[in-house]
């Protein structure tokens, strides 16, 4: 497409006619526009597919959680009871694993805190066990 522009810029200007040599450029200027626009128009459509890809993750995600009253989720696929927070989630959709010692101490309970937001909770382990959710 390009050598075929530039051989007609080539004969406009061989032709002496200023009006092919002006419509010659304006045609090569309007190629050269629509290709950047396609380039952009690629680049947004590559990021709204990755945007359809991690919303449909995060509905994913949203379906396995489990809200409990005591302000932090667990989720139905984890094998191994894991414990998160309630307020990475709500606000940003990060789900962020709950830290602590990892056993329940000798009253059922669980002092457990949120590396990313800094938020400490006491977890008490007959309100999981009970069953206790929103």
């Amino acid at each position: 497409m390009y050598d075929i522009l530039k051989d007609l810029l080539n004969l406009a200007k061989e032709s002496g006619k200023q009006e092919l040599v002006d419509l010659a450029n304006e045609i090569q200027a309007d190629l050269f526009n629509m290709r950047e626009e396609n380039q952009n128009l690629k680049e947004e459509n590559r990021k709204l597919q990755t945007k359809l890809l991690d919303d449909k993750k995060l509905k994913n995600i949203e379906k396995d959680l489990i809200p409990h009253i005591q302000a932090f989720y667990t989720r139905k696929s984890d094998k191994i009871e894991r414990l998160y927070c309630a307020r990475c989630w709500d606000k940003e959709n990060n789900l962020i694993q709950l830290q602590g010692h990892p056993n329940w101490d000798q009253y059922g309970c669980k002092d457990v805190y949120c590396p990313e937001c800094k938020s400490r909770l006491f977890i008490y382990k007959k309100y999981i066990d009970e069953d206790k959710k929103f």
